[in-house]
């Protein structure tokens, strides 16, 4: 039986599946459509309190992942009860009261289950507005810190919340994470793992049950950022990602990387490290989709987004991606200033969309502050959608990626999948990505970023033919991911088969 990891995809089944979540859907297609021609397998949810995999159906995967109708109870009220305060102030108590109890139990006791505290707050969480929680919560946390309780019991109720106030709360988590859900793991032969494995002690239990079931091990590995640029990884993965990746390179039997760079730098690290060594088949690059056919967007429509956002159309530049500092937003706001200072009325803003990562607070704030930065010349924007975001690629001038690295760049591939002009810098896997059709030029050239820049804001022949170039970039399919899966995962079955015949008649 194949077991499909899904762990990630149940975690952050409140996002939409983009980055590692879309790639974690499309291996489920592929090996669903492995499934349906006749071999066995599972989905699986890992849980770390009980060291072991539960069933998580295919219904129930395409729910909440694909169609997020996926709710296991309504959410909770958005306005606080209209009845007396009286009745909300006992409200109130009994939460506490309830908080309280549960805070002392995690600390004294042995026998309630984690996930039996985690009901338990989500039914008194769901008895409360936000509003409600919102004032709780500022009044328990000097309380919370004078006890000293660890703050990540405040994290995790956050967290709680959250799940409640989104409807994404799991009130069936202990009939889910039950003995009779429980994927036995004598049954399992093959281990598929896409998503983020340095998140918990999957990657462990794996290791184990490839030692006493005889599991042969399949990973996705994205990128080695956290090992390789260290100091510009959010301080969480840079701790647990190395770890996990160790133990991964001890029992893994087979990767698969979203591009040639990633293979050569998982090589690299495998060879200075002393691990053992893979065999160029068992590390296959799978490129990433860029599936845009049904994304064109009718004028009208795009006009009515353009609009909403104070944009117009192929008078804006984009850049793509989370707000942190690897991707170098401040590179883009350096070189937009010296732009703007030059053409004092030029009317064509930088776009920023993402949500804000880790450390970037300092440098929203220096742009916020910059008085000599004319406003809203540097605009962000949050919580766009996938249709917007399409909409952005269409009708910007041109994009920019000035990152210090990346294990793809997938902002680069869309933007040109649109046919857009794209400026990026000359890392490796970026330069792969963009198939030649997008201009690279090294972070530490300054005057190069600006000169090209520049030529592409005037409507010139530098404009017109980096339009035509980007106009033939071929993107990859979901389609030939899914293909790329399907293949290499045979082949290796294959070389599996071929070794054990051998193996047989060199022992007759």
């Amino acid at each position: 039986m194949i077991l499909v990891d899904v762990s990630t995809s149940f975690m952050f089944r409140h996002l939409n599946p983009v980055g590692i979540l879309r790639v974690e859907l499309e291996v489920v297609k592929a090996f669903k459509q492995m499934k349906a021609s006749g071999q066995d397998v599972v989905l699986g949810v890992y849980n770390e309190e009980s060291n072991a995999y539960y069933e998580l159906s295919i219904e129930e995967y395409q729910a909440l992942a694909v169609d997020k109708t996926w709710k296991s109870q309504p959410s909770r009220r958005a306005e606080p009860l209209p009845n007396s305060r009286s009745k909300r102030l006992i409200r109130k108590a009994q939460f506490i009261a309830r908080l309280t109890k549960t805070f002392i139990e995690a600390r004294v006791s042995k026998s309630s289950s984690t996930l039996k505290r985690q009901l338990y707050l989500g039914k008194a969480l769901t008895d409360l507005s936000d509003e409600d929680y919102t004032t709780l919560r500022a009044r328990i946390a000097p309380v919370v810190s004078s006890l000293g309780i660890p703050p990540s019991y405040l994290q995790r109720l956050d967290e709680i919340n959250f799940e409640v106030q989104t409807g994404t709360f799991d009130y069936d988590c202990i009939s889910r994470f039950s003995d009779q859900n429980k994927i036995a793991p004598s049954t399992i032969k093959h281990f598929i793992c896409a998503g983020a494995f340095w998140s918990d002690k999957r990657y462990e239990y794996a290791h184990q049950c490839k030692y006493v079931h005889a599991w042969k091990l399949h990973y996705m590995i994205y990128d080695l950022i956290p090992i390789q640029w260290r100091h510009l990884t959010e301080p969480t993965t840079k701790k647990t990602f190395p770890v996990a990746l160790h133990w991964v390179l001890w029992s893994a039997d087979q990767f698969w990387t979203i591009s040639e760079t990633t293979k050569q730098d998982l090589l690299r690290h495998i060879s200075d490290n002393g691990y053992p060594k893979f065999a160029d088949e068992q590390i296959t690059p799978t490129y990433l989709g860029a599936d845009i056919e049904d994304a064109i967007e009718a004028d009208d429509k795009a006009t009515a987004v353009l609009a909403r956002h104070g944009l117009e159309d192929k008078n804006f530049v984009l850049m793509v991606g989370t707000l942190e500092p690897r991707k170098n937003h401040e590179l883009a706001y350096r070189l937009w200033k010296e732009i703007r200072m030059r053409r004092p009325d030029l009317q064509t803003p930088m776009v920023w969309v993402g949500q804000a990562g880790w450390a970037i607070d300092p440098l929203l704030q220096q742009v916020f502050e910059d008085y000599e930065l004319p406003h809203d010349s540097i605009r962000r924007l949050t919580n766009i959608n996938d249709q917007e975001l399409s909409i952005l690629y269409q009708r910007c001038r041109f994009g920019i990626l000035p990152a210090h690295y990346e294990g793809w760049g997938l902002p680069v591939v869309e933007t040109l999948a649109y046919g857009r002009p794209v400026i990026a810098s000359d890392a490796p896997a970026i330069v792969e990505a963009s198939k030649g059709t997008a201009k690279h030029i090294s972070i530490l050239d300054g005057k190069a970023w600006l000169q090209h820049m520049e030529d592409l804001l005037d409507d010139g022949p530098v404009y017109e033919a980096a339009v035509e170039k980007a106009q033939t970039f071929d993107p990859f399919k979901w389609e030939d991911f899914r293909e790329q899966i399907s293949q290499s995962y045979n082949d290796f079955l294959k070389n599996e088969d071929a070794e054990q015949t051998q193996h047989s008649e060199h022992k007759a």
